[in-house]
């Protein structure tokens, strides 16, 4: 008979998962959808995404729990809801390879849940030398609202100091480049 072409040289994401024997592989395979789906305009696929993470976040391996966690305070967070969030926030391992980014997200939401000594605490101390070689200038921001949230407004004034001075040269090069 005739030869035919394939219809796909790789097979659709739902077979390679299927195909995965590893159930922390495939959980991992199956976070990175899920995170993908947290992006989604329609709201009926992002909370459906929600809800498997939230299955990968009560029985899965402690890595995958803990990108589950994230992926949902992160998504938490974004959508409104910083009180909830930041539990999930709380929970999240902090280790060296997201410490910067995922205090400065903590931190942000203790601030939009109106917990203000926690936010401050943590922006200041984002702001020690132990974080010098980051980039964050959330973090400065969040120090700055906070203290007007708190009305000292001679340490937001401070704060807007600190921040032109830390972040000025930065865009001055920028601007040059």
């Amino acid at each position: 008979g005739k030869l035919r072409a394939p219809r796909a040289i790789f097979p659709s994401p739902e077979i390679f998962e299927q195909r995965i024997s590893s159930r922390d592989l495939r959980d991992r395979f199956r976070l990175l959808s899920l995170v993908r789906r947290l992006r989604s305009k329609r709201e009926s696929e992002r909370l459906t995404a929600m809800k498997d993470l939230r299955e990968i976040e009560a029985s899965g391996s402690e890595d995958n729990r803990q990108e589950a966690r994230l992926a949902l305070a992160r998504s938490t967070l974004q959508h409104g809801n910083p009180a909830e969030a930041l539990e999930l926030y709380r929970n999240v391992r902090k280790d060296r390879r997201n410490r910067l980014a995922v205090l400065g997200e903590q931190t942000y939401a203790e601030y939009a849940s109106g917990a203000y000594p926690d936010a401050l605490g943590k922006a200041v101390a984002l702001e020690t030398p132990v974080f010098r070689y980051g980039f964050a200038p959330d973090v400065h921001l969040v120090e700055i609202m906070t203290r007007k949230a708190m009305c000292d407004f001679g340490g937001a004034e401070f704060g807007i100091k600190r921040f032109n001075d830390r972040y000025a040269p930065e865009l001055q090069a920028l601007e040059q480049a």
